[in-house]
């Protein structure tokens, strides 16, 4: 529905008068070739009658794919306009989203507070607030400033790998400040809504310290299993090779950017500490039962886990 949608954009955009994007009647004509297949795959697509039905999912999957990189290539700067590199360009701008590492976000701040205009609102996507909400207090740009932060992604790095429905169903962190006026926050809330995601208020802090527990700590650990992997493989690889879906799905956020995680490590350590400590001593607390071979103890840590696991939506 996504791809079909944003091809159906991009046709309408090439038909406006006075502009708009400009497509050769052979890309058009490709762009409408794929809608077709796409449209008869999804007719014709019954999972409960089909004899494989993995791959009659991969293949609408494709073509949705490639109209996305044809929605690419015909506007490569579908997000916008134009890219830019001058800040002062910035100026006439009514809302601007810093979407870089959290360290980096904080240091365009200064740079903006002289730019920008009185009623543009600057929001976030980062995965940590309180350095950003402490540089926001500092250079007095509370009243111009709410927190955002999309709680979806991918370990995958670049514009390339970006998906129209990577968004959908996901939660929109809001952290306003003290003196975010209320129809700022209610703009990110409608701009998320557009974005099919579900929206959440909460306090800079309160922030850090669930994120720490549900996606920065993970990071770390799933890092560190990689590691210890590859600290004791053996010259054949054997552990390299041998890799399957329970390693790869517990450790697919590895390959995240490291400079991100470095950023994120480095701009909530005592949230993370805090957590780490807690993990360490889970760890300790479940090798103690294992030395003692302690089999209702075993059975009720895995029971626990699987009880709350199961109960996340």
């Amino acid at each position: 529905t996504h791809a079909k949608s944003a091809a159906e954009a991009i046709k309408e955009a090439t038909s406006t008068s006075g502009g708009g994007i400009k497509v050769t009647d052979e890309i058009m004509k490709k762009l409408e070739k794929k809608l077709d297949y796409l449209d008869s795959l999804s007719s014709n697509l019954d999972l409960a009658q089909s004899k494989d039905p993995v791959h009659d999912i991969k293949r609408v999957k494709s073509v949705c794919e490639d109209i996305n990189q044809m929605i690419l290539s015909i506007d490569p700067a579908s997000c916008s306009e134009e890219i830019i590199s001058d800040l002062n360009d910035f100026s006439a701008c009514d809302i601007i989203f810093l979407c870089a590492p959290v360290m980096v976000n904080v240091s365009y701040l200064e740079k903006l507070k002289t730019i920008i205009k009185p009623d543009c609102i600057l929001t976030d996507v980062g995965s940590v607030k309180k350095d950003i909400h402490d540089a926001v207090k500092r250079l007095d740009l509370e009243s111009q400033f709410v927190g955002g932060h999309p709680m979806a992604g991918s370990e995958k790095i670049g514009y390339e790998y970006s998906s129209l429905d990577m968004l959908t169903d996901a939660y929109y962190l809001i952290t306003p400040t003290s003196k975010t006026p209320e129809t700022m926050v209610q703009t990110l809330k409608e701009i998320a809504g557009y974005c099919h995601c579900r929206t959440m208020i909460l306090e800079a802090g309160q922030h850090d310290d669930a994120t720490a527990a549900i996606s920065h700590v993970p990071h770390v650990i799933a890092a560190n299993l990689v590691n210890m992997v590859a600290k004791h493989d053996n010259l054949e690889q054997h552990m390299r090779h041998l890799m399957a879906g329970g390693f790869k799905s517990t450790t697919r956020i590895a390959s995240s950017s490291p400079q991100m995680w470095q950023n994120i490590c480095l701009s909530n350590t005592d949230c993370i500490l805090k957590y780490l400590d807690s993990y360490q001593e889970s760890l300790a607390e479940f090798k103690e039962i294992l030395i003692n071979k302690d089999e209702e103890k075993i059975m009720e840590f895995f029971s626990n886990a699987k009880e709350y696991r199961d109960s996340v939506i």
